[in-house]
């Protein structure tokens, strides 16, 4: 039996950021700082790899999304813990994966 484990990047400005959309205002900075990707089952996702790049001037569309903008490489992670609360990977990897506890 294979279980995916959901996670995207951590928004680097957001020290309590959780995978679970915390409100509207998560939503709308969740949307500004990642793309979206095509999972392997065709969904649409959050970006596990990239965050946007963007600065005062950045122009967003109608669902908050930038425009024009390059991407970075993300470096710490948000997971979904509505299935498993802990796994190997956030036991081994805890600083990596919640910036908060550098």
């Amino acid at each position: 039996m294979y279980v995916y484990f959901h996670f995207r990047c951590w928004l680097p400005d957001l020290a309590n950021d959780t995978y679970e959309v915390q409100g509207k205002w998560h939503a709308v900075k969740i949307n500004q700082s990642i793309p979206w990707e095509t999972h392997k089952d065709d969904s649409l996702i959050y970006s596990d790899c990239e965050l946007y790049v963007t600065n005062d001037k950045t122009v967003y569309n109608n669902a908050s999304v930038p425009e024009n903008v390059t991407k970075e490489e993300c470096h710490s992670w948000v997971y979904d813990q509505s299935t498993f609360k802990n796994t190997f990977i956030t036991k081994v990897h805890p600083k990596e994966l919640n910036p908060s506890l550098h």
